[in-house]
């Protein structure tokens, strides 16, 4: 490939305001020319994510916590507390086309809930985790407003206050 974007730390960062709070694409093609780079070996830890919401970005790609997208390999996000007033976002959201995601770990975050994890081809939960991502490490993570159906097991869902 013509670039490489590997080894990002993302830490310890209040991030206020916005409508998506991570959009990483695994690779990038531009003009449709086939693939001219690739990403892999994020970690994303320690962060605040506040006021995340659909009035703040194109719609397209708003009221997301986590969207990861192309075959992004090697993703860790732990530790993060990540907060919408906005129900109807989503937690995380995997686009895969047809490329899936090596080495993802969700763990020891939390979040709201909201609409939950999301595959472009319409999975739903862990369907969507497996669909996009299979072997993901999803656990002990406080997941507000969420329920249990579907997901992995070792993560708690208390209810909306």
């Amino acid at each position: 490939p013509q670039a490489a974007v590997e080894d990002i730390v993302v830490t310890r960062n209040i991030i206020r305001d916005v409508g998506n709070a991570f959009l990483i694409f695994g690779q990038d093609d531009l003009a449709g020319g086939g693939p001219v780079g690739v990403a892999r070996r994020f970690k994303i830890r320690d962060n605040l994510i506040e006021r995340n919401d659909l009035s703040r970005s194109q719609p397209a790609f708003a009221n997301i916590f986590f969207d990861l997208n192309l075959g992004v390999d090697d993703v860790e996000i732990t530790h993060n507390t990540a907060w919408s007033s906005d129900p109807a976002g989503f937690l995380l959201n995997l686009r895969g086309l047809n490329l899936l995601m090596d080495n993802l770990r969700f763990e020891n975050n939390l979040a709201r809930f909201g609409q939950g994890i999301v595959s472009q081809t319409g999975q739903i939960g862990g369907a969507a985790l497996t669909a996009v991502a299979p072997g993901a490490v999803f656990n002990r993570n406080a997941l507000e407003g969420g329920a249990p159906a579907g997901l992995p097991p070792g993560n708690f869902f208390p209810a909306d206050s």
